[in-house]
């Protein structure tokens, strides 16, 4: 944790712990990684919503190849990425539409 913000990370024997960091926002969490441990998906704290008085959630995904990549709210108000495939090919997720409409959805990387 840098300056008051939560932070996503990778963790190996051989390296320890690896920062993946805010990702932008206030905070980050991984939500899920792949049995190799080369690809993390996750979310962050994206844009505020004064009338809700919290954040909206974004997606990410964390390869160590590629680094993080912001997946935002996929084109609604929030996303997350809960979960990966063991071989890091698929993750799963929900979001919330910008009508206010909740679905899940997998997506393949």
């Amino acid at each position: 944790m840098t300056g008051g913000s939560d932070h996503a990370f990778v963790y190996s024997r051989a390296d320890g712990v690896q920062d993946i960091g805010a990702i932008g926002g206030v905070a980050a969490f991984a939500t899920g990684i792949s049995n190799n441990g080369s690809v993390i998906v996750g979310k962050y704290f994206g844009a505020f919503n004064f009338h809700l008085y919290s954040y909206y959630n974004h997606a990410f995904i964390y390869t160590k190849t590629g680094g993080v990549k912001k997946l935002g709210a996929l084109s609604g108000k929030s996303a997350e990425a809960h979960s990966i495939s063991p071989d890091g090919t698929t993750f799963n997720g929900s979001y919330i539409d910008s009508d206010g409409e909740s679905y899940a959805y997998s997506a393949k990387i």
